[in-house]
């Protein structure tokens, strides 16, 4: 078997538990750390659909904290092929606060597999990640430096594990998906797009994946949807469902004026 096609498979197997979800027997989080639950949600848009390895209700682990109280925090993906690690900024008893890009770090192993996972000490697993991209990431993150919440974003702290859904109605969901992404090869799969989140205007961001062909021939989309309040859309072409570039998604955002009023 190549290995386009071995990755294309991959591929096709995330998208797939992108859309489905989570085992039904997965449970509300019940750790220690709801707010990091939370960022991880409402920072990269399949968190919510990936479960613990270990198959029980999903966990997050921190690895550092800064010296403002930052944490930088580990939620799993049903993956050994990709980590994410996520910074928050702080919390209280209602609310977290998150820089609303760049708040998640993807690394894909480069021999295919992290060996050893999840059983890594924090120190090993950090040591996964290349060293110079996790200062990168925390630079960009203000990592020890003076608190500035005018930079994050703040949201509710939840704890229910659930598909969210956004103000587009799944009509006009199923029409955009069908625009942009064509008919879903199983007829037995509503064509549909998956929310992410939505400003304070009433815009709002959805994801979309696709594959089709066969073998060698196989071929992947990936798309993110910015709605209007009014329901008119653009969306951008993203180069990995996961591992996308997200100063890309940040100008896309800002150029449809993402939390900016009318």
């Amino acid at each position: 078997m190549s290995i386009k096609k071995i990755l294309m498979i991959s591929i096709t197997v995330i998208s797939f538990l992108l859309v489905a979800g989570c085992n039904t027997h997965h449970t509300d989080y019940r750790g220690e750390h709801p707010e990091l639950y939370t960022v991880a949600l409402n920072s990269w848009p399949g968190a919510i659909s990936f479960c613990k390895l270990s198959r029980g209700a999903p966990t997050t682990d921190i690895m550092e904290e800064d010296d403002y109280g930052r944490v930088l925090f580990f939620y799993p993906l049903n993956s050994l092929e990709i980590l994410i690690l996520y910074i928050s900024q702080t919390s209280d008893d209602e609310y977290v606060w998150f820089y609303p890009h760049y708040s998640f770090y993807a690394y894909k192993a480069e021999d295919g597999r992290f060996q050893g996972f999840p059983s890594f000490s924090k120190e090993k697993f950090l040591g996964s990640f290349p060293a110079e991209e996790i200062e990168e990431f925390k630079r960009r993150n203000d990592w020890n430096e003076e608190m500035d919440l005018s930079k994050a974003v703040r949201v509710p702290i939840e704890t229910h594990i659930k598909l969210r859904e956004g103000p587009i109605n799944n009509e006009h969901l199923t029409q955009t998906h069908l625009e942009i992404l064509g008919p879903m090869d199983n007829e037995r799969v509503t064509p549909s797009l998956r929310f992410f989140m939505v400003d304070d205007y009433g815009r709002s961001l959805y994801q979309g994946n696709r594959n089709w062909g066969k073998g060698d021939d196989i071929v992947f989309r990936s798309v993110m949807v910015l709605f209007q309040a009014d329901g008119s859309y653009e969306y951008l072409e993203l180069a990995d469902s996961i591992l996308y570039d997200q100063t890309e998604l940040r100008e896309f955002k800002e150029q449809n004026g993402w939390n900016q009023p009318y």
